[in-house]
């Protein structure tokens, strides 16, 4: 007596499934074939459970297909969706941003403010890289909106400041109640680069990401 597919060493679908074996459309055929040839002629299989495995590779295949075409959409929306944010290389952005870097002793920056009320005070603290406050420049009453300051790149003694990253913060105030407040930079969009598939801009040497972006302009036309 030939035995059954069941009883051969080449897993049955449902096996195959429970396995978590993976069952493509042309191994599914070929092993719904072998199970046919295979099987006892004095006690075939039932076409209840033929008729179930023709479902399964009918469930099989179309699977496949669904898989393919989200894959073609998956791919498809990735390009568009690089080639959109290629399109800001060039405009200027407005980013948040509580780090600086320098890259020489007392540089300048110029910083904006953004503040979603009046502010009747200001404070913007610098801290350097081990903590500890560097300087501590008090702006004034604000107007709601964005308002530049300057970072002369001194620290509360007028000496210059060595190359290094300086953290903000600020702290703003207005009726006698807490403002908050976000310190933003602005530059021009050099390039972007992709990093497991999520954009980052180049912003004048230093990678922004797209949430941190708040505003994104033209540059202003040079005089010449």
């Amino acid at each position: 007596m030939v035995s059954s597919i069941a009883g051969a060493s080449s897993p049955t679908p449902s096996q195959a499934k429970e396995t978590g074996q993976e069952l493509g459309r042309d191994s599914f055929l070929r092993l719904l074939l072998t199970q046919l040839q295979s099987q006892d002629p004095t006690s075939p299989q039932s076409s209840e459970a033929f008729v179930a495995q023709l479902a399964q590779f009918t469930t099989v295949e179309l699977m496949e297909r669904q898989s393919g075409h989200l894959e073609a959409l998956l791919v498809a929306e990735a390009a568009g969706n690089q080639l959109q944010v290629a399109s800001l290389v060039g405009k200027d952005v407005s980013f948040a941003a509580d780090v600086i870097t320098t890259t020489s002793a007392g540089e300048q920056r110029e910083l904006h403010i953004d503040l979603p009320a009046p502010a009747e005070s200001v404070i913007v603290t610098v801290k350097d890289d081990q903590g500890q406050v560097v300087r501590t420049m008090t702006l004034g009453p604000r107007s709601a909106g964005q308002s530049a300051f300057s970072f002369d790149g001194m620290n509360n003694n007028g000496e210059p400041l060595p190359p290094g990253d300086y953290h903000f913060s600020v702290v703003a105030t207005g009726s006698g109640k807490p403002i908050d407040a976000t310190i933003l930079q602005r530059g021009a969009v050099d390039g972007v680069s992709f990093i497991d598939g999520i954009a980052q801009l180049l912003v004048e040497g230093r990678k922004v990401g797209l949430p941190d972006v708040i505003e994104i302009s033209r540059p202003a036309p040079s005089d010449g």
